[in-house]
């Protein structure tokens, strides 16, 4: 499955991201799809286009998938520890958004997708970085971000560089901090620096 079919509804029926209501995008196709990579792939492509970035947040390895808003939920205080005894000032980004996709496989193979809450919270994002999981890498990301480290390259320009070959790169700094330090813990396996 291809996003191209939902882009062009998308032009030729002049979606408006602030005008959302009743717009069932997942229901105009009817789609079915071979694997669950590619529903998911194709499904984060369409929500992206429109502002918002999607996660699992339940699912049977073969059986079922429950996507939803990644800004659906509530903070849990997993540790019992009251707001005003905690050592850092956080936030979370989390508003009980209630959109949610459920997605179930057929004895035939496909996935079946079907949208069971269409609204969100939140504004549509104009700037997808603003999204943890708009920014994840490739694997061929990650081995360039590894040899321009190995030659001694300092994050911004690794950045850059990624940018110039990748101009659709939602990547920030602290990304590229964040796999360098990944593959620095990879490559000492489970070895202390002392």
């Amino acid at each position: 499955m291809d996003v191209d079919k939902a882009n062009e509804w998308l032009v030729g029926n002049s979606y408006d991201q602030n005008d959302q209501e009743g717009t069932n995008l997942v229901g105009q196709f009817g789609w079915k799809f071979q694997s669950r990579d590619e529903l998911l792939g194709t499904l984060r492509q369409l929500y992206s286009i429109q502002g918002y970035a999607i996660s699992i947040k339940n699912s049977k390895n073969n059986r079922y998938l429950t996507i939803g808003c990644d800004r659906g939920g509530c903070y849990r205080n997993k540790w019992k520890v009251p707001t005003e005894h905690r050592q850092r000032k956080t936030a979370t980004r989390l508003i009980n958004c209630p959109f949610e996709i459920r997605c179930k496989r057929q004895e035939d193979g496909f996935w079946l997708v079907e949208e069971k809450n269409n609204s969100h919270n939140p504004e549509p994002s104009s700037d997808m970085s603003g999204h943890p999981s708009c920014r994840r890498l490739s694997q061929e990301e990650i081995t360039t971000i590894e040899e321009m480290t190995r030659s001694g390259i300092p994050p911004r320009q690794i950045l850059s560089s990624l940018r110039q070959s990748n101009p659709k790169l939602q990547a920030i700094s602290r990304t590229i901090y964040n796999t360098k330090v990944k593959l620095r813990k990879g490559n000492l396996a489970g070895r202390t620096t002392f």
